[in-house]
């Protein structure tokens, strides 16, 4: 950034995308429909829980591109944990 003063500041980079690859990732972070795109490397447990903590759904994700039907429809924003052993993962997501 250059300020009108001619000082210049920079900023630390922060990359967001490129993580672990041994876990499973939401294809999409906002999601319209009653389903959720996962891609997973392998077969992972999965729990989605709204933001009070309460469980809403959970199943088993086998490898590959998943779809994962969502039965509520309340607009917010939701967790996704994934579980593989003593192994644990979460990602959050918007319904809109």
């Amino acid at each position: 950034v250059t300020f009108d003063n001619g000082r210049h500041y920079y900023s630390n980079v922060v990359s967001l995308n490129g993580g672990d690859k041994s876990f499973p990732r939401l294809v999409n972070t906002f999601v319209t429909t009653g389903n959720l795109n996962i891609s997973s490397p392998g077969q992972f447990e999965y729990t989605v829980f709204d933001m009070n903590g309460r469980a809403i759904t959970r199943g088993r994700l086998s490898q590959g591109v998943s779809s994962v039907s969502l039965p509520f429809t309340s607009m917010g924003m939701y967790i996704i944990e994934f579980k593989n052993g003593n192994t644990t993962y979460t990602e959050k997501f918007t319904r809109k």
